[in-house]
């Protein structure tokens, strides 16, 4: 799970998060629907294991 803020000056949202690893795609820290939709893709590949193991919580 990512949390997400509004952004002060423009319509966009920024995520919490700092670290660029964090994320499944590159713009996932101000896309939270590009980032869910990677998480969704990673997650149901055969051998998905890769982002259950980054996100365990996920998973309950």
């Amino acid at each position: 799970m990512v949390h997400y803020q509004s952004n002060r000056f423009d319509n966009g949202l920024t995520s919490q998060a700092d670290d660029e690893n964090f994320f499944l795609t590159k713009v996932g820290k101000t896309s939270p629907k590009a980032e869910f939709e990677a998480t969704l893709s990673a997650i149901t590949k055969p051998g998905g294991g890769h982002a259950r193991c980054r996100f365990p919580a996920g998973d309950y």
